[in-house]
């Protein structure tokens, strides 16, 4: 009996979602107003806390990715404007404030495991939703951008102008 709750326990089927349809934010927008928003995957593991875990990483990744492509595009229509060109180590510093702003503030939302495959076809595949509020540290993004080669000899009311429109930008995209 005691070897049978050890071998069995770790395979518990009282999560939501093991027999629930897929949620909206599965296949679809969340429509969490003011936050963005991103959905990572797991494929199938022994443990549902790991599985958890790398479909919430998934989720970050997708989310800083999104927001990096953004402020990219912003940072391109403010340099072409100026006539200057933005670099790849700009683009990199750039996304790596990215990535430390998505850890920072990003919470998990919901989870849904899909356990028959209805979704990505294969059977045990964990979703996460993770999403953060619209709204951006000012200052840290100020000071990323005097790091970067694009805005090393700028001054900085330039940078700070630069950064709080691509703030304002990111902040009103849906």
């Amino acid at each position: 009996m005691v070897s049978c709750a050890l071998f069995f326990g770790c395979q518990t089927a009282d999560e939501a979602g093991d027999t629930q349809p897929a949620p909206d934010w599965v296949t679809g927008e969340p429509g969490i107003e003011g936050m963005i928003c991103a959905v990572g995957m797991s494929g199938p593991t022994y443990y549902k806390d790991e599985a958890r875990e790398y479909a919430l990483e998934g989720a970050r990744a997708e989310l800083a990715r999104t927001l990096s492509v953004n402020i990219e595009t912003i940072m391109v229509d403010i340099s072409s404007d100026k006539g200057n060109r933005i670099d790849e180590a700009t683009v990199m510093q750039v996304s790596s404030w990215v990535s430390s702003v998505v850890l920072e503030n990003s919470e998990p939302k919901g989870y849904w495991y899909d356990t028959e495959g209805w979704i990505s076809g294969r059977k045990d595949v964990t979703f996460a939703l993770v999403c953060m509020p619209r709204k951006f540290d000012r200052e840290n993004l100020e000071i990323s951008l005097q790091n970067t080669e694009l805005y090393r000899n700028h001054p900085l009311e330039e940078i700070k102008r630069d950064a709080g429109d691509i703030i304002k930008k990111l902040e009103e995209e849906r």
